[in-house]
């Protein structure tokens, strides 16, 4: 048989839980989101600094607080995070990369990626890494992003990319994947 619907509802309180359109699409009242940075950032080397200048990208049934640099999360649930980073040292001397997501100003998860231990080892110059998570968030918590890069003397940079290496290198995906 045949069901025919453009909206599914909760019993309890009639809120949309799932719409259809007249081409048969459906759409969940599911939070997502993008940011990116639409330019690059100088990093004072070996510390470690919060992520600013962030472009929204449209999140959708979160919050962006532009002062502070964090999603506001909504609706409570488990989410699906990735953070990700483009980063250039013009010394060719790149030694470790440690990107970190932070829930409500404390630490959550993050990565760290060891390079080399001594200079002219490896001779980096660009590098891009992703760290990604589920994280369990409830209405009112924040996510922030973090960065402590280490080369053996110049100060990195989150390169924001260009015609060669594609644009928006610098990025967090938000969405909720359920309660």
């Amino acid at each position: 048989s045949i069901l025919k619907v453009s909206e599914i509802q909760d019993p309890t309180n009639g809120n949309t839980a799932l719409t259809i359109d007249s081409s048969g699409n459906p759409s969940l009242n599911n939070p997502f989101g993008f940011i990116y940075l639409s330019s690059g950032i100088t990093l004072t080397n070996n510390t470690v600094t919060k992520v600013t200048g962030w472009t929204n990208d449209g999140l959708s049934g979160m919050g962006w607080d532009s002062t502070n640099d964090e999603i506001d999360i909504t609706i409570a649930g488990h989410y699906f995070v990735n953070f990700q980073v483009n980063i250039y040292s013009g010394g060719n001397d790149l030694r470790d990369i440690i990107p970190n997501v932070y829930k409500n100003g404390v630490n959550y998860f993050g990565a760290y990626s060891f390079i080399t231990t001594s200079p002219s080892v490896v001779d980096a110059r660009h590098f891009a890494l992703s760290v990604s998570n589920i994280m369990s968030l409830a209405a009112g918590d924040t996510l922030s992003f973090y960065i402590k890069v280490q080369t053996d003397g110049t100060n990195p940079f989150m390169h924001a990319g260009d015609t060669t290496s594609g644009y928006r290198g610098n990025n967090v995906s938000v969405f909720r994947v359920g309660n």
